[in-house]
């Protein structure tokens, strides 16, 4: 948690360094007359299957979506989820999502009987790039990578795309893991690695390498069956709704809940 609350200041400090540093301009005023302090956990919704919920007192967020089958034969519910921390910029939100579980880099893969997201592959690269090796139910073919500084996103260069390699096994205490696709993506100045599936736009994930000590490893991202990745999404918020913008959205969620106006309950 300690690791989780310093994430949380350092990007704090960086969104309000890039407003003081804006040539002097005035940033437009103060979003206090946004927020009911009386109330600084508010709930939203855009769909009677789904909240958000916003603290503003730590600047977390919590969203859930639940689906359940209506009558005996349908197709079996799900409950979608995310969590992370928000920045607020005028009346602009921009979120920041969590990885699913906590990240605990001081642990030995090699002998945890843990189901980890990331294992270390320990590869030589260049100083420029990142090696990422994907489970057997990611399409890396389709995927899309991305730097996020200074609130913005800009693309980066997939250096190389393998979808049918034998790269071996990763051993760990309970299972083996197999290294068949990957990707060498160009390595982001900022450290903040955005990766989207340009066919299943639901699905981004976030790697922040000022937390990940290494850059070649492997990456489950089944982890994300059940969980939505934010990170980069801005939101417009008003006294009594919140709307997702097309700042850095990149087509995601664009059928979906997520692109309805969210209303204060």
């Amino acid at each position: 948690m300690l690791a989780l609350e310093n994430y949380k200041i350092l990007l704090l400090v960086l969104f309000a360094s890039q407003s003081c540093g804006n040539n002097g301009q005035k940033t437009g005023g103060d979003t206090s007359h946004l927020v009911d302090h009386h109330a600084e956990i508010i709930t939203y919704k855009s769909d009677s299957t789904n909240e958000l919920v916003l603290n503003f007192r730590d600047h977390s967020y919590f969203y859930k979506e639940t689906n359940l089958p209506l009558k005996a034969g349908e197709d079996v519910g799900y409950e979608n989820q995310s969590r992370g921390s928000f920045v607020i910029k005028n009346d602009t939100l921009t979120f920041f999502s969590q990885m699913p579980s906590q990240l605990d880099f001081k642990t030995d893969w090699s002998t945890s009987t843990e189901f980890l997201l990331l294992y270390q592959t320990n590869e030589e690269l260049d100083t420029n790039s990142v090696k990422i090796y994907f489970d057997n139910i990611a399409e890396p073919q389709y995927y899309q990578a991305f730097e996020l500084a200074n609130g913005r996103v800009e693309k980066l260069a997939v250096k190389a795309c393998v979808t049918d390699g034998d790269f071996g096994w990763i051993k760990t205490e309970n299972d083996q893991i197999p290294l068949y696709q990957y990707l060498i993506i160009e390595k982001p100045k900022s450290n903040k690695l955005l990766i989207i599936d340009s066919v299943n736009t639901a699905h981004s994930y976030f790697f922040d390498f000022d937390h990940i000590p290494f850059r070649s490893f492997h990456f489950f991202t089944r982890a994300y069956w059940s969980y939505y990745d934010f990170t980069g999404l801005t939101f417009v918020l008003t006294d009594n709704r919140l709307k997702l913008t097309e700042n850095n959205r990149l087509g995601r969620y664009q059928h979906s809940n997520i692109n309805l106006t969210f209303l204060k309950q």
